[in-house]
């Protein structure tokens, strides 16, 4: 309710605002009279964002301060939607890794700690003749993330 005191300002600064940039020389208008900040470079940045952004200030002007148009409302379902349909898009393609590959990564795990480059780059090689999904990066993958996951054994004392 604060803002019902100033409406009557804001539509008064609105308008004033809307025939600053309708003016063919901004910078000479009687609002940037005494503004320091107000140059030529300033007054061109303006002028291209309220280029681009003219058509949501006037929705904004006639929906929230003229109260003209109905207010353009979001539900839940429909915001849902829209980010249902644009992360369907990213969804990484998952590779199973076959056991003829099992068997060829196994080389890595020889090693009680991280394998040298030569064996990584000779296990690429090998699952890269089998498959051209296979990169460095995904072999060291699997290497850092499986070392300790799939070659410790655990016992459980009862």
């Amino acid at each position: 309710m604060l803002l019902a005191k100033y409406t009557d300002d804001i539509v008064s600064l609105v308008e004033k605002l809307s025939s600053v940039f309708d003016h063919s020389n901004s910078t000479m208008h009687h609002l940037f009279e005494n503004a320091s900040e107000i140059n030529e470079k300033g007054i061109k940045n303006i002028l291209s964002f309220y280029e681009f952004n003219k058509s949501r200030f006037q929705q904004i002007l006639m929906q929230n301060v003229y109260k003209t148009e109905s207010q353009i409302t979001y539900t839940l379902s429909s915001l849902q939607q829209v980010l249902l349909s644009d992360t369907s898009h990213s969804r990484k393609i998952r590779c199973i890794t076959t056991n003829v590959e099992k068997a060829i990564l196994d080389q890595l795990f020889e090693f009680e700690e991280k394998p040298p480059e030569t064996v990584i780059l000779k296990v690429l090689s090998k699952l890269q003749a089998i498959s051209s999904d296979w990169t460095a990066e995904r072999v060291k993958q699997i290497q850092n993330s499986n070392t300790m996951i799939f070659y410790t054994s655990f016992e459980i004392p009862y």
